[in-house]
């Protein structure tokens, strides 16, 4: 959701907002992969997987914040 905020927002301060929102989002949902994993309500493949595409997202969304749109 955020990130579509950002492809569409009308400037590049609310773009960079949106992508902040993001990574707010994404650090969220890894805690959530972890305390699955933890609570062996998902099996540690899985919440690796997931994880390494939360991370990857997270990289993406930084170097983008870093080189601007």
């Amino acid at each position: 959701m955020a990130i579509d905020e950002a492809q569409s927002a009308g400037s590049v301060k609310r773009a960079r907002k949106a992508v902040r929102g993001s990574l707010r989002l994404l650090d969220s949902a890894a805690h959530s992969v972890r305390r699955a994993e933890a609570s062996g309500a998902i099996r540690a493949d899985c919440g690796k997987a997931l994880r390494r595409m939360l991370h990857d997202a997270k990289v993406a969304a930084r170097q983008w914040l870093k080189d601007g749109p």
